[in-house]
């Protein structure tokens, strides 16, 4: 990928996700390719999760990551109780990541969090 290409990518990541660690630079170093796939998830999980969504984190390390920058994990952070926001992750994923995360094999994974309200 083209220098310019990537650093536009990489801002637009960084202004759209809140970056958890700083592990997750390690995630992206290792993998700019994800980029776009990470810019189309954003959209995607906002349009899905709509006003439930309070922001979209990512994390590397931490209780999520194993530490080591090998695993980025997509954090939606939502004012749905547990059981409704599983369910709307699972027909998320039905409806779109399953598809999308075929791409190519990444090691990208995405879950919801209680934001409260």
């Amino acid at each position: 990928m083209q220098a310019e290409f990537l650093a536009e990518e990489l801002a637009e990541v960084g202004r759209i996700f809140h970056f958890r660690d700083e592990k997750v630079q390690v995630f992206i170093d290792k993998h700019p390719d994800t980029l776009p796939l990470l810019r189309m998830t954003h959209t995607a999980i906002t349009r899905h999760f709509s006003s439930h969504v309070r922001r979209i984190d990512l994390e590397a390390a931490g209780m999520w990551g194993d530490g080591t920058g090998n695993e980025l994990f997509v954090l939606i952070r939502c004012d749905l109780e547990a059981d409704a926001a599983v369910e709307m992750l699972d027909d998320f994923d039905h409806r779109w990541w399953s598809f999308a995360s075929q791409l190519e094999d990444w090691p990208i994974y995405i879950e919801v969090e209680y934001a409260g309200v």
